[in-house]
């Protein structure tokens, strides 16, 4: 609508030719892709350029915002930078071209972040400034060093690479502000740079309560992993100062996921010190020094083993009033005698469970289930619940042999998803029939709507007293008033994503309160894991938790649902819970 409306760019003009190379009438945003778009004399032009460049410059990064540009000239380019950086570099690359798709480069995210460990390296392109570009009276916007700091520490546990842009001013300036934010970073890599420079992702990337979708600052809750090359040296990040004098707990580090036999010491980088610690079922526990030895956004704790760090172990799970795990690796396949990698663990198995009586032991090793291969719990929870209290029929795996264990007794999960509310196999008990409860919240405090929405008899599509996202510690606690022979407990939620359920449900006959710590086997009893992640999306879903033939749960005075987030591996979104009833048995 300008005066220039309908005038084409100076590249369209014969008389820039020399600049812009031979012009084309074409409005196909393929360039960006490996299509040819462009007459042969420009696509000859680009490559015959871009060749030029990479001999005299030897560049290390080779971006385009997009694929690479046509076929043939844009692979070309990116062979001949492969080739030129082994010849110069003793046979190594070292030279490293970004795309969006990856193919023959690696994947570049520019505005997103990869939510997990990624196989092969990736990069994101993140700048401090609100736009690519300067923009004036714009630096109050600008990141801050430490933000800059934690976002380049997650990329790096996940096996990626950060692009950081800095404005300059149109004088070809930076402002001060960027300059403070340069200085920063420098400042805490000076300090921390081991735990950063020429690291690798290790088994798993972090854990808190917190995740990253664009440049941001973490918290002291917050702990990112990353290893040294030769896999002797394991850096646990702290995303800043927790306190002085406080302990650590790093759960991904517990007894029951790796042995740290060959742990020989742990420390800050740059400080002499050791520091101690204990490892438990709860993680490993390390206390910090009175006082920060200096002044960081970040604080890697140092682990140095005298061999390579142990592998990870998969996160033990309840099944059947036993604790388990998958098995996974070599290592296991070898030590417990399997045909594969693949099979369900049994850890342990209280005295008296449901396992224990059907025959199971500790260290047998669940590898099918009514005739199907179990690759892990996920795989036996699906075919439990398909079965609905009928006999599951289990191959198992004990020292040497291969022997068949029956259970016909085991607590199942019925879920029903929906548009609505309207559920026609988890239905809403009528207020007559639900045994009246008093719930509390614990491990972190509600938001949205009051606790007293979950007992309310109606389902609604709202959010609940949801805990907000990140929580791994969240509870709901349900008193019965008096033990009670429990038949049914029904969970309704709401929210789509949100809707689906990621619990453990525990029960307690304890005559008063019985606190919090379901970890307390004397006191708490692990009834049942519900897990409907992988389920198909709905607004709506229901669950009802009920045993074989139609028998008790067990005999309660409280019940409590230890929730987990039900999407990403950390910073995750929670169940937007909507009603909590429990049946007593006998009701109807």
């Amino acid at each position: 609508t300008g005066p220039l409306a309908g005038v084409a760019y100076d590249g369209q003009d014969p008389a820039f030719a020399d600049l812009y190379g031979v012009a084309w009438n074409s409005t196909d945003y393929g360039y960006e892709g490996p299509q040819d778009v462009g007459p042969p004399e420009f696509e000859k032009n680009f490559q015959d350029r871009m060749f030029d460049l990479i001999d005299k410059y030897h560049p290390d990064l080779y971006y385009t915002d997009g694929g690479p540009p046509f076929k043939t000239a844009g692979y070309n380019i990116v062979a001949h930078l492969y080739n030129e950086s082994r010849k110069l570099n003793g046979g190594k690359l070292q030279a490293l071209a970004t795309f969006k798709g990856g193919g023959i480069g690696v994947e570049n995210y520019e505005f997103e972040y990869a939510d997990t460990i990624k196989q092969f390296v990736w990069q994101t392109d993140k700048t401090m400034s609100p736009e690519w570009y300067w923009l004036r009276d714009k630096t109050k916007d600008y990141k801050k060093a430490n933000e800059i700091v934690h976002t380049l520490i997650d990329v790096v546990s996940k096996n990626g690479n950060l692009l950081l842009n800095v404005p300059l001013t149109a004088a070809g300036e930076l402002e001060e502000e960027v300059i403070t934010m340069l200085t920063g970073m420098g400042h805490d890599l000076d300090l921390i740079g081991e735990a950063v420079f020429a690291t690798r992702s290790w088994d798993a990337f972090g854990e808190g309560p917190n995740g990253i979708n664009g440049l941001a600052a973490l918290t002291p809750q917050d702990i990112r992993f990353t290893r040294n090359k030769k896999r002797t040296v394991l850096y646990a990040t702290v995303m800043g100062w927790p306190g002085d004098g406080s302990v650590v707990r790093i759960r991904t580090l517990s007894r029951n996921r790796i042995d740290l036999k060959g742990l020989q010491g742990v420390s800050l980088p740059g400080t002499t010190g050791k520091l101690k610690y204990v490892q438990d079922a709860e993680g490993l526990k390390i206390t910090l020094p009175a006082k920060a030895p200096y002044s960081c956004s970040v604080y890697p704790i140092k682990l140095s083993f005298g061999g390579s760090i142990p592998p990870l172990k998969p996160a033990p799970q309840y099944l059947w009033d036993a604790v388990v795990r998958n098995i996974s690796g070599i290592d296991d396949k070898n030590k417990y005698d399997l045909p594969t990698e693949c099979g369900v663990l049994i850890l342990d198995i209280p005295t008296n469970s449901i396992t224990s009586r059907a025959g199971l032991q500790k260290d047998d090793v669940i590898i099918t289930c009514n005739g199907i291969d179990v690759q892990g719990v996920g795989d036996l929870r699906g075919l439990q619940d398909k079965a609905e209290g009928r006999k599951l029929t289990l191959a198992v795996s004990r020292k040497t042999s291969i022997m068949a264990i029956d259970l016909s007794d085991y607590a199942y999960v019925v879920t029903e998803g929906g548009a609505s509310a309207e559920f026609k196999t988890v239905k809403l008990a009528a207020a007559s029939v639900a045994v009246p409860v008093k719930v509390s919240a614990g491990g972190a405090v509600p938001g949205n709507d009051p606790i007293e929405a979950l007992t309310d008899g109606v389902v609604t599509n709202g959010s609940g007293p949801i805990f907000a996202n990140g929580v791994i510690d969240g509870a709901y606690r349900l008193d019965l008033g008096g033990v009670r022979s429990i038949a049914q407990v029904n969970v309704f939620s709401s929210g789509g994503n949100r809707a689906r359920q990621n619990f453990v449900l525990y029960g307690s006959s304890a005559p008063s309160d019985p606190g919090w710590n379901v970890a307390d086997i004397k006191v708490f009893k692990p009834i049942i894991s519900v897990d409907s992640r992988k389920g198909v999306r709905t607004e709506f879903e229901a669950s009802s938790i009920r045993r074989s033939s139609g028998q008790t749960l067990g005999s309660y005075r409280w019940l409590i649902l230890a929730v987990a987030p039900v999407n990403g591996e950390v910073g995750g979104e929670n169940t937007a819970f909507q009603e909590l009833q429990v049946i007593e048995c006998g009701k109807k």
